[in-house]
């Protein structure tokens, strides 16, 4: 074994913060990072690194969009140049066709499943000095913030 062999550390993948697509669509999860993103730390190490896991958030964020709309445009109305219909006087919505309804619940379950690990060790629980959450901004939030275990 030479010195450049990496051999698996049992946990070190528990230690990465992790989103599912399914916390995009939640207002308390985005709210949440928005706080966090916002608040001042007195130890200058955590910002940064919660300025990289919410960089790299974002950047997870694109791509779920993208892969989004890809999935919803095999079962949404679509217009003559291929793009989502928005439901009428409804902009930024879209009508699923009526013999896809099930098939979109299916495939919309199973996006908002898909899990992520966004390669940033999570925060520690310690290092959010001042940090307020609630119950369920701490539960939106679990991926990314390492809490010890009982």
């Amino acid at each position: 074994m030479n010195d450049s062999t990496v051999l698996p550390v049992e946990g070190a993948k528990k230690d990465l913060a992790s989103v599912s697509y399914g916390l995009f669509q939640d207002d308390t999860f985005m709210g949440a990072v928005a706080r966090l993103t916002a608040h001042k730390f007195k130890d200058p190490r955590t910002t940064l690194h919660v300025m990289k896991l919410s960089k790299a958030v974002s950047e997870e964020l694109t791509c779920a969009q993208k892969c989004f709309i890809t999935t919803l445009k095999d079962y949404a109305e679509l217009d003559d140049s291929g793009e989502i219909k928005a439901m009428k006087d409804k902009p930024g919505t879209y009508k699923i066709k009526e013999a896809k309804v099930k098939e979109w619940q299916t495939a919309f379950n199973e996006f908002k499943s898909i899990k992520s690990s966004l390669n940033r060790k999570k925060l520690a629980f310690e290092d959010l000095d001042g940090f307020t959450v609630s119950a369920l901004e701490l539960d939106a939030l679990g991926g990314l913030i390492k809490v010890e275990e009982d």
